[in-house]
């Protein structure tokens, strides 16, 4: 038995797959609440893997809010960016000034995870590295979203970010300094704490950062580099708590076909990997940060998986244009696939759909998952003959259910598209 759905969720891409194995969240969309009703409410008590694909928004704050709230889950993929990003933040002089030169609108160019060796294992010290550099995420974070802040004056608000670098900043100092600075109330943060099931005073900065940093304007590069930053430190502090296991994959150029150790899902993209531990050279500059963060919600570096049976396969495109299948190369759709198309079906990403290569077009359902009915819909998606979407042009949210049997897939629910 294989079960497909397309979460119904206000934003981005949330896909839950039900196999006789165990169920698959990948991406939880882009409003983490209500995301564990939404599961529990389908009779899932447990994932067996819940998977980030890339650090965008809209693909993993509702996976970030599994986490906070401990859904039960075995496993957790990410991509290895996430440790790259701790490292390096815990490398980085206590100096905001020089980071605030290095992501002022500076057009940093993201770049890719490092690559390492392959891994059937987490490497030792990675928790306490993933809690570590998430706290020095946390203050970075708030130091990007200070300026949007119109409480505070200069003076203050130079104040604050300088404290905010200081390592030996305490729980109490912080929560302190966040209220008083106008940032926040008291009763707000306790209002944020139990939203994200904590009191850390680390959480709840960077939750806050990503919450002013998100009602910024989209164009401002210090507001999207704010707002990854929160989703990287709330993910690598929560991560260096969680209880199950945690896989991390590299995001290469090249086709991998990566199988995942005892699971019937592959990484076209990528490998897992053991990322390094050890701290990156001492004097390593702010600009290095602003690219791995940058990188680590770049489209051209989310992974794509899919899961496969003899019956059927799954193909999750996430954002990602397949740069890793180069010029004449192809992706046969050897089998009936349930495509969750890129970019919620955007025309951004028309370079995927000619990639993909089936004789049988009529054997493949393609979904897209929610997207503003301000956005255009790709006409290579609207034309697929058996289309379907959560929101179709401005529609009511409509949950694409479906599952696989000896006939193929059968859709039971969704927007019809074209």
């Amino acid at each position: 038995m294989l079960e497909y759905r397309g979460l119904p969720v206000l934003e981005g891409d949330a896909h839950l797959l039900v196999s006789g194995r165990g169920a698959y969240l990948v991406d939880g969309g882009g409003h983490g609440r209500g995301l564990a009703t939404l599961l529990r409410s389908r009779k899932i008590r447990r994932l067996r893997a819940a998977v980030i694909t890339h650090f965008d928004v809209e693909h993993a704050e509702g996976v970030i809010a599994l986490l906070a709230g401990r859904f039960p889950m075995t496993e957790c993929w990410v991509p290895s960016s996430l440790v790259e990003a701790c490292r390096v933040a815990l490398s980085l002089p206590c100096d905001a000034l020089a980071w605030r030169r290095a992501v002022g609108g500076s057009g940093v160019a993201g770049t890719a995870s490092v690559r390492h060796e392959p891994s059937d294992g987490e490497p030792a010290g990675v928790r306490r590295v993933l809690v570590e550099g998430g706290r020095a995420l946390a203050r970075l974070a708030a130091d990007c979203c200070m300026g949007h802040v119109a409480a505070l004056g200069d003076e203050d608000r130079e104040r604050h970010r300088a404290r905010l670098h200081d390592p030996a900043l305490s729980r109490d100092e912080l929560i302190r300094m966040l209220s008083q600075g106008g940032l926040v109330d008291l009763d707000e943060l306790g209002t944020l704490g139990a939203s994200c099931g904590t009191d850390d005073a680390h959480l709840l900065c960077a939750v806050l950062a990503g919450a002013v940093c998100g009602r910024a304007a989209v164009s401002d590069p210090d507001a999207s580099l704010g707002a990854t930053l929160s989703l990287l430190s709330r993910a690598a502090i929560l991560l260096g708590e969680f209880p199950g296991r945690i896989r991390f994959f590299s995001c290469e150029d090249y086709r991998t076909d990566h199988l995942v150790p005892h699971h019937h899902m592959v990484c076209l993209n990528g490998i897992e990997t053991a990322p390094s531990v050890s701290r990156v050279p001492a004097d390593t500059a702010p600009e290095a940060l602003a690219a791995v963060v940058r990188g680590a919600s770049d489209d051209r570096f989310c992974n794509v998986y899919r899961f496969g049976t003899a019956a059927g396969a799954v193909l999750f495109c996430s954002d990602s244009v397949f740069p890793f299948i180069g010029p004449g190369g192809k992706l046969a759709l050897d089998r009936p696939t349930l495509i969750a198309v890129p970019r919620h079906g955007s025309p951004a990403c028309d370079r995927v759909y000619p990639l993909l290569e089936t004789e049988r077009p009529e054997d493949h359902v393609w979904v897209a998952s929610y997207s503003p009915s301000t956005r255009k819909c790709s006409d290579w998606f609207m034309g697929m003959p058996r289309a379907f979407c959560v929101n179709c042009r401005g529609e009511l949210l409509k949950e694409v259910v479906a599952r696989l049997d000896e006939d193929g897939w059968l859709v039971f629910s969704g927007n019809v598209c074209g």
